[in-house]
């Protein structure tokens, strides 16, 4: 699927040649923007065949996860530091602002004191932190159950609550359901799944009545009032009509979507300040969403094989974990927690667009690892048998 995925933008690359060899806008070119993203993507797709590679024994995946955890444990202890600088200023902050030199932007400390009130410990925004958290926390969490250390889930939840990020809120939230699920109900089965989503709603209405929870889910929805989703969703949205209004099998080509989407920006994303801003030329336009970028620039096929890839790991996570409990009545906790990783690594592509998201390649490299390492013990069991 993966090697049908880069045959299909190679396609498309033909296809769109007139137009990507002419497109100029803000000092960008079509033929540059399109190596560019070609360079990143195979560059993630490096990371994660290195990752699957390296990673290829039970011993080493577990390893692999006891680092995470350590990693964590750094991540939650600078996210204390910077809550600190921020809370208690004085010299908690120069001290801060010190460290925060070596690791962020010039002016990010300050933007984020004034704009962005959640934590990011050594991310560069909130949203990013709690990308890369929603990727380990089913490893963790899953660990966690497997020995009894319960308050990495305090430490998981406190985490994200302080980031304030409501993507975070939802993916961290619906881990620990599903988390949960499997080592109480052990796999899905239909039977199950109707349980479980009469306990989802039942979760979910609990967290609803609650008012900052509710207030905070309610409002990822908001464009009315809430600029940072008026720019999401109008990026996305000009981003879909240029795909309406071009070739819907073969996209505009990778890398394009700035070039075109200018023109369909909605009246309503006009609540934001970066959509205006966008209008006026000062920035590049951002789509905000990976799906819709593969789907706008690589065409419907594209986006079929993207998906096929992930949901191909879902089933196959899903069926270890069924097939060691019915044979071992073996709880499998590292697929259990590379399944749910896996879904959050399809979700987190609904927040960024880009390849250069390094969280997202590490979920699915994970993914990959432990699958390989499971079929190539199985088949040696079944060669030594």
């Amino acid at each position: 699927m993966i090697l049908l995925f880069i045959i299909s933008i190679i396609i498309s690359y033909f296809y769109n040649y007139t137009t990507i060899v002419t497109n100029f806008y803000i000092g960008k070119f079509g033929h540059s923007r399109f190596i560019f993203q070609l360079i990143m993507l195979f560059i993630g797709l490096l990371v994660v065949y290195f990752i699957a590679l390296t990673v290829n024994s039970y011993y080493k995946f577990y390893k692999t996860i006891i680092i995470m955890l350590l990693f964590f444990y750094i991540y939650f202890l600078f996210a204390l530091f910077e809550l600190s600088a921020y809370v208690f200023k004085g010299y908690f902050l120069e001290l801060f602002k010190i460290v925060g030199s070596v690791i962020y932007p010039d002016t990010l400390i300050e933007y984020s004191m004034t704009h962005r009130p959640g934590i990011h410990s050594f991310s560069q925004e909130p949203s990013h932190l709690a990308m890369y958290v929603a990727i380990i926390a089913p490893y963790i969490l899953s660990y966690s159950i497997y020995k009894k250390k319960y308050y990495n889930f305090f430490l998981v939840v406190l985490i994200i609550l302080l980031s304030l990020s409501r993507l975070g809120y939802v993916l961290v939230f619906m881990e620990i359901f599903l988390i949960l699920y499997l080592f109480k109900f052990k796999y899905f089965d239909l039977k199950k799944i109707f349980i479980a989503i009469f306990m989802f709603f039942l979760f979910t209405n609990i967290l609803f009545a609650i008012p900052i929870i509710g207030e905070t889910i309610l409002s990822l929805i908001n464009v009315k009032e809430i600029g940072s989703n008026a720019a999401r969703y109008a990026a996305a949205y000009s981003a879909l009509q240029v795909w309406l209004n071009h070739n819907i099998f073969l996209g505009v080509g990778l890398g394009q979507t700035g070039f075109y989407s200018v023109d369909y920006l909605p009246q309503w994303g006009f609540l934001s300040g970066d959509v205006v801003d966008t209008n006026n030329g000062l920035r590049w336009p951002p789509i905000h969403n990976l799906l819709v970028r593969i789907l706008t620039e690589i065409g419907l096929l594209g986006l079929i094989f993207w998906i096929s890839v992930f949901i191909y790991m879902i089933f196959r996570l899903h069926r270890i974990i069924k097939i060691k409990y019915y044979f071992n009545k073996e709880v499998d906790w590292i697929a259990i927690g590379a399944l749910v990783s896996t879904i959050a690594t399809i979700l987190i592509m609904f927040n960024r667009e880009t390849f250069t998201n390094m969280s997202m390649w590490l979920g699915f490299g994970l993914s990959l690892a432990y699958i390989n390492i499971t079929k190539r013990i199985y088949f040696e069991k079944k060669t030594n048998n």
